[in-house]
């Protein structure tokens, strides 16, 4: 899944089957573009549900090491003209420092189901449950 992001909005996931290696960058200098990268690698046997806010490593990827299955729950729902998501190319500075370039992915794909439980309140930051 390319990296991006899910402006003003949490979300929720769960990695149901396999494993990953997780991505996350939160900004540390948004106006430069300038984000520093946590990694961890996620196993459905032991992982819980992720969470992130829209303040707090909000920018991630997910990197299948097995065949795999994420359940995303996503709220507010995008909306076209205020919550579209943003792709990027991350290019190392130094250690877990990158720039993050936006960019738009040749290849990919994304189905979208409406959320019909409910309602969720957004979390100060991320964390896992």
């Amino acid at each position: 899944m390319p990296i991006h992001d899910h402006p003003g909005m949490t979300v929720f996931s769960k990695l149901l089957v396999g494993k990953v290696i997780c991505r996350e960058y939160d900004w540390i200098d948004k106006a430069r573009g300038a984000s520093q990268m946590f990694r961890e690698v996620l196993d459905a046997k032991s992982a819980g549900i992720r969470v992130i806010g829209p303040n707090l490593c909000n920018i991630h990827t997910f990197e299948a090491i097995t065949d795999s299955v994420i359940v995303d729950i996503i709220t507010p729902p995008y909306d076209p003209g205020t919550r579209n998501p943003n792709f990027y190319d991350p290019q190392k500075l130094k250690g877990d420092i990158y720039h993050m370039k936006k960019c738009m992915p040749k290849e990919f794909r994304c189905f979208e189901e409406p959320y019909r439980g409910p309602k969720l309140e957004n979390p100060p930051d991320r964390t896992t449950v």
